[in-house]
């Protein structure tokens, strides 16, 4: 079974370099193991906190996430709100165009000119909304 692996990360500076990718595990346990393995690797991490599909964690003054979506074929990507760490799974490129269109919308002008929309990684930072937006293709 395809699985999408989600790393979030909102510490100064690192708000765009969050990761999705697809892998293959035979079970939720086995993926949500991935997830233990990751955090594992995060030296200091504290608060650690566990659930089906997630593991959040505080590193220094910033948090982190580890996330998991089964099924990952079935989706077409990921937003990331990168300063609460959330995951949004997309099912299809109508979604993906519509959540995309309000993060323009709310994003600096001067940035605007700097973004390629077709990119698999786009990084919209906040100006008139609450959130800064990374969208990643599967």
């Amino acid at each position: 079974m395809k699985y999408a692996i989600i790393e979030t990360w909102n510490g100064e500076g690192y708000s765009s370099e969050n990761l999705a990718y697809i892998v293959e595990h035979n079970s939720d346990a086995q993926a949500q193991q991935r997830l233990n393995d990751l955090v594992s690797i995060q030296s200091n991490a504290t608060n650690v906190i566990e659930s089906d599909g997630l593991i959040t964690y505080d590193k220094g003054g910033d948090q982190g996430s580890f996330a998991f979506i089964r099924d990952a074929e079935k989706f077409y990507g990921v937003v990331i709100l990168t300063n609460v760490n959330e995951v949004i799974a997309i099912r299809n490129k109508k979604d993906w165009s519509a959540k995309l269109n309000i993060a323009v919308q709310q994003c600096d002008a001067d940035e605007l000119d700097e973004l390629d929309l077709s990119d698999k990684n786009i990084f919209i930072g906040a100006h008139e909304g609450d959130y800064d937006y990374q969208f990643i293709k599967f």
